[in-house]
């Protein structure tokens, strides 16, 4: 068993194959041999009974009756008996009763038996014979044994065949297999992403699995071209400030430098290196999310009251830029997510309206709640953002105001990654001086959440 288990799937499909084939035709033997002792003595019944009425029609007179003892037809002997039991014609007797169109079974000679049956005529000239018909065993024997020879040559030959049928179907079936493994074979030693599975229109299993595998090579492409991009850019928005950090360092250490020169040079220091280490910080926690690694802490959170929190953290940041943060939050909204990651995505959305709104303007924070699901929603009078541009702000390092600010072009990333974690979607609604609309829904039910 262990050595057909290491054969090719092809391989053991035909010795199934080949097996239940043998075992039908065993099933079927055995049916046919059971068959014999069943239907024997119907089988004699019916012969003599037959023997016995073609006879019948032909015999008028006493001669015809001895005529036709001397007929051998399909096995059937006949004897022609007085009505007192004496032999008028005929090498037989088997000393029993003379009894009308019953069937006795009487011991031969050997091991084969002697079927009997009996039928009385009436002749023309007013007398009456009885014709007893006999038959013995051997011929359904012989006629069984014929059967079994040829079913016995005609086993090997069908096993042969069905070997080589099964063969060729299974070597047909499986085919689009083969392809799918010499395409694997070939992705792997080119690392050729780009490659697919798919090289037809089947919609059978095997299509489906070449579907599949397609879906994963796209997501991978995907995966690998994101890393590739986020490598890039990661690598291009530490090189200034570590080129900063460089520049500041070698200056503040020429000779002659005064101690005002060198505080300055520290300041920039370390406000770069506070800057890079934010950057890093928000790109682990992107790394951890890509990859799972960051779990959820769902509890039962009045999320009235966090807006609130944010809302005032947030006060002092917005009137530094002559910008006014009002709040609309209903009352006693609560659902249940991680309290630490839903402050950082609103205070992410905050920081965001608060960098990229007009000294003078405002920003509204809301909420409001549902059965099912809550929405808040965070707008702004800023600079807004262009409909081209709607679509890649969640892409990461991609900033719409690409000469300055702040930012790193994380945020926006991490907010979707928080919202969609908790089962909820994210939407932006902008247009270029009129301001942006960002609008979270979220579900209140706990089960939505990704535990």
């Amino acid at each position: 068993m262990k050595g057909i288990r290491r054969r090719s799937i092809k391989f053991r499909i035909m010795v199934w194959y080949a097996v239940f084939v043998v075992l039908i035709v065993a099933l079927f033997l055995g049916m046919l041999l059971a068959a014999q002792d069943i239907s024997s003595e119907d089988f004699y019944s019916d012969k003599l009974r037959e023997a016995l009425q073609e006879s019948d029609e032909d015999i008028e007179i006493l001669q015809d009756a001895l005529e036709a003892a001397q007929a051998r037809d399909s096995g059937v002997r006949l004897t022609v008996v007085a009505q007192d039991g004496t032999l008028l014609a005929g090498d037989r007797t088997f000393h029993c009763k003379l009894k009308e169109d019953s069937m006795r079974i009487r011991a031969g000679r050997e091991d084969n038996f002697w079927f009997v049956m009996d039928r009385r005529i009436e002749l023309r000239d007013g007398g009456a014979v009885w014709l007893r018909g006999y038959i013995s065993s051997e011929v359904s024997e012989r006629y069984y044994e014929t059967v079994l020879h040829i079913l016995l040559y005609a086993v090997p030959v069908l096993l042969l065949v069905v070997l080589g049928g099964g063969y060729l179907l299974t070597k047909r079936a499986f085919r689009p297999l083969d392809d799918i493994i010499n395409a694997a074979r070939d992705i792997s030693a080119r690392t050729d992403l780009r490659q697919r599975f798919r090289t037809g229109a089947q919609q059978d299993e095997v299509g489906r699995l070449a579907d599949a595998l397609d879906g994963m090579l796209d997501r991978l492409e995907r995966s690998m071209e994101d890393e590739r991009t986020f490598i890039s850019d990661a690598s291009h928005e530490l090189r200034t400030p570590i080129s900063v950090i460089r520049a500041q360092s070698e200056f503040a250490l020429k000779p002659g430098r005064t101690p005002a020169e060198k505080d300055a040079a520290l300041e920039i220091i370390q406000a770069r290196s506070i800057r890079a280490g934010q950057m890093l910080s928000q790109m682990l926690l992107l790394s951890r999310m890509d990859y799972e690694r960051l779990p959820l802490n769902p509890e039962r959170v009045n999320l009235s009251e966090l807006l609130r929190q944010v809302a005032q953290e947030m006060e002092l940041r917005a009137g530094e830029r002559d910008i006014a943060l009002l709040c609309d939050v209903e009352e006693g909204v609560c659902c249940r997510c991680d309290e630490l990651l839903m402050m950082r995505a609103v205070s992410n959305l905050l920081e965001n309206a608060i960098q990229y709104g007009r000294p003078g303007g405002h920003i509204w924070l809301a909420l409001r709640g549902g059965e099912e699901r809550l929405t808040l929603t965070v707008r702004d009078n800023g600079i807004g953002i262009a409909e081209a541009d709607q679509p890649k702000i969640w892409q990461r390092f991609y900033r719409v105001n690409k000469s300055g600010g702040s930012g790193y072009g994380l945020g926006l990333s991490i907010v979707q990654w928080i919202v969609r974690a908790h089962g909820g979607d994210i939407s932006v609604t902008s247009a270029p001086g009129v301001g942006s609309t960002f609008a979270l829904e979220l579900p209140v039910d706990p089960g939505s959440a990704r535990q």
